[in-house]
């Protein structure tokens, strides 16, 4: 089986179990949007999330889960499967004694914190900022343990359980929020915040002991792998230091606009990344184990296929989830959060920010496929250098949008600095492992692009029709996407894109072969 297929079976089965969590995700945005609407509550609950996830994000979850899967696959093929385990255990041990340090220190400085975040809150919104904020930092403790957890199953190749952990959170979320938020108020959602990180825990821990987790109150400071990955993390730590570092700016200059602002960015952000968790995300966690499996195997013309093949496979699932989320960002938005607390110029703002954030799905989907081979080749230093030009690029375009068009600019600047990262990646690459086939991606990404623009046409004519017919809202917009959805790859079928006809045929093969194995049986 070659290593498109492949791919495309593993993201898909992990696609599946993302699609669970990411519709969870959605109930509980949809809960916190007609219990909060795009308030000023809302707006201290973003900023109080931010602050102890960026401190857990910047030391854990995008660094030593990166790390851990080359790093624990190549110990696992060479030393076995021991030393493998001792490398997690001690690894583990110093992260947690690390994120309880960070715990104490951010209790202790949660003002001045809340302060850097969130400049222009004062009054009572900078109050309930400090308190939600007190709420969660917790979190940064059970996290840390579960970054480690996510990355030790990921690379064994678990990718089920670790793509699962949304649902006990949001489920938690939901639940707290229905049952506590006629009393507690927007407390309800900061306590469910940090019991739902809790869930995760329970949900990985089991599976980290089946793999060679025990718990140590020490770690062993004289394991080599354990600084060995560290090394490794720095740059990471960095590349996602200065990311978050991008999304702070972001937040302080929202937080001089207007109540609602920062709460309309997010929920944008959050149906954004719906696309990125369930395809982005599936593609990237398998490729990054794939291609770690590639290199430790010295594999490396494997390994440009792979990554060729793996962008290509992106743009045939993006591009039209872009042209999709543009044309109808509007009523994507109304039948998803409108009602209750979130009005009309709450729709209006979100949608005008989704339309923005949309148009940088392509360069995400890339950043992201390249980020996975450089962490493959344990190159960590590529990916971190390049993100900070495209951090400082976001800053300045921000600085200059913000002005001419409000909130919007903000999306718009991160779509932007997401696609130029992209680029920045794609040359990098180049230079490092030389030609990944470029002629072939513009081919693909020239006929998915052609395909999406018509089918977004073709998504306008039809909601309109839908919309003069007796029919809610849900259900025009549900009928819109289906048929787009059919447009679009009879279209790219038409077009001759060569990874969907070659999985096409793939796929054919495998249904003759059940049957006919079937029926040799039945014979017999």
């Amino acid at each position: 089986m070659s290593g498109l297929k492949k791919t495309v079976l593993a993201a898909s089965s992990v696609s599946a179990v993302l699609l669970l969590s990411k519709i969870l995700g959605f109930v509980r945005e949809v809960i916190i949007a007609r219990y909060f609407g795009a308030s000023l509550e809302v707006d201290a609950y973003q900023i109080a999330t931010i602050i102890p996830l960026i401190l857990f994000n910047l030391i854990f979850l995008n660094a030593i889960s990166t790390v851990i899967v080359p790093l624990y696959t190549e110990i696992k093929q060479s030393k076995g499967e021991k030393t493998a385990g001792d490398f997690i255990n001690n690894l583990a041990s110093f992260i947690i004694l690390v994120s309880l340090g960070i715990l104490i220190t951010g209790i202790l400085s949660k003002s001045l914190l809340v302060k850097l975040v969130a400049p222009g809150f004062s009054g009572d919104k900078y109050l309930l900022t400090v308190q939600l904020t007190t709420i969660m930092f917790p979190m940064i403790v059970i996290s840390a343990i579960t970054g480690v957890g996510t990355g030790l199953l990921n690379a064994n190749r678990v990718f089920w359980v670790a793509t699962l952990i949304g649902v006990p959170q949001n489920i938690v979320i939901i639940i707290t929020v229905v049952l506590l938020s006629k009393t507690q108020g927007i407390y309800s959602l900061a306590i469910g915040t940090l019991l739902g990180v809790g869930g995760q825990l329970l949900l990985v821990l089991p599976w980290m002991i089946r793999y060679g987790y025990r718990p140590r109150f020490l770690p062993d400071f004289k394991d080599v792998n354990m600084f060995k990955g560290l090394k490794m993390a720095g740059p990471v730590i960095i590349g996602s230091a200065v990311y978050y570092a991008g999304i702070v700016v972001d937040r302080i200059m929202a937080s001089g606009l207007p109540d609602g602002s920062i709460a309309a960015l997010n929920y944008a952000f959050k149906l954004n990344t719906f696309v990125v968790g369930i395809f982005i995300s599936a593609v990237y966690l398998v490729s990054l184990q794939s291609l770690s499996v590639l290199v430790s195997k010295k594999d490396y013309a494997g390994f440009k296929d792979a990554v060729g093949e793996n962008i290509c496979l992106m743009g045939i699932l993006i591009i039209p989830m872009v042209a999709g989320l543009f044309v109808l960002r509007e009523q994507i938005i109304t039948v998803l959060f409108k009602g209750g607390s979130f009005d009309e110029i709450a729709v209006q703002r979100t949608a005008s920010a989704l339309g923005f954030y949309s148009l940088g799905l392509v360069g995400i989907s890339i950043r992201d496929i390249l980020n996975s081979s450089f962490y493959a080749l344990k190159d960590t230093k590529s990916p971190t250098i390049n993100a900070v030009i495209a951090v400082i690029l976001n800053i300045v375009l921000n600085l200059l949008l913000i002005k001419k068009i409000g909130h919007t600019g903000l999306a718009l600047s991160t779509s932007i600095s997401a696609t130029v990262l992209s680029l920045l990646l794609f040359r990098k690459i180049r230079t490092k492992i030389g030609s990944i086939d470029e002629k072939r991606m513009l081919v693909t990404y020239g006929k998915c692009g052609a395909a999406a623009f018509i089918m977004g046409c073709f998504a306008h004519v039809i909601h309109i029709f839908l919309a003069t017919l007796p029919l809610s809202p849900s259900l025009v917009l549900v009928v819109t996407i289906f048929f787009s959805a059919l447009i679009y790859f009879f279209l790219v079928y038409i077009f001759g894109v060569d990874e969907l006809v070659k999985f096409k045929l793939f796929l054919y093969a495998k249904i003759f072969k059940k049957f006919h194995l079937r029926g040799k049986r039945g014979a017999i």
